[in-house]
């Protein structure tokens, strides 16, 4: 014979705040899908596609983050802006020192334009007219995109990497620190118990 469990409710007041980092959420889910993409070969391409753009727009929520918290006029020109604006303005009021020309900074153009193409995408019509020499039980291979060229675990990797230290950079050079990835949200409240049913 089972006992018979009575449960208790709360009528509960609750006040308090959450800051949400955003940026920190969706590099967890970047790396969460390179883990996938590595884990199994099937939908490997997907997991790596979804790696980075989340990578790119891991780095976007960063940008917005750091522009709310440095520049006054950020909420007014937020919107209007892409991400290579919104690095500029940074770049420009925080003296950020970018140097494109090499890592990490030189992956930023190449995965805004990943993130651009699936953002505003398009149907493509490719076309092939060539000799193929397979193997045995090698497929015919196809035209891709330029954005599906890059679903492949080392520009999944490349990305997450490059973006985690571009970001690294702009916290550093903001004079926040050197660990922009801590906890994803930050919370504080108090509760009292109105009523128990």
């Amino acid at each position: 014979m089972s006992k018979k469990t009575t449960s208790v409710n709360h009528t509960i007041s609750v006040s308090g705040t959450r800051k949400v980092l955003t940026y920190a959420y969706l590099r967890e889910a970047a790396a969460f899908s390179l883990e996938q993409a590595e884990a199994s070969v099937t939908g490997s391409f997907y997991n790596c596609m979804s790696s980075i753009i989340l990578s790119a727009f891991c780095f976007e929520a960063y940008l917005n983050h750091i522009g709310a918290e440095r520049i006054p006029y950020w909420n007014l020109i937020e919107k209007k802006l892409g991400p290579e604006e919104k690095l500029a303005i940074l770049d420009h009021e925080l003296d950020l020192r970018i140097d494109y020309s090499q890592r990490p900074f030189q992956t930023f153009k190449s995965i805004i334009r990943f993130r651009n193409s699936l953002a505003h995408g398009k149907t493509a019509l490719l076309k092939v007219n060539e000799i193929q020499s397979l193997a045995e039980n090698e497929r015919i291979k196809f035209p891709q995109t330029d954005w599906e060229k890059e679903c492949t675990i080392n520009k999944a990797k490349r990305y997450l990497t490059d973006i985690a230290n571009m970001v690294q950079h702009l916290h550093e050079r903001a004079g926040y620190g050197k660990s922009p990835f801590g906890v994803p949200s930050v919370s504080s409240a108090s509760s009292t118990v109105i009523q128990d049913q």
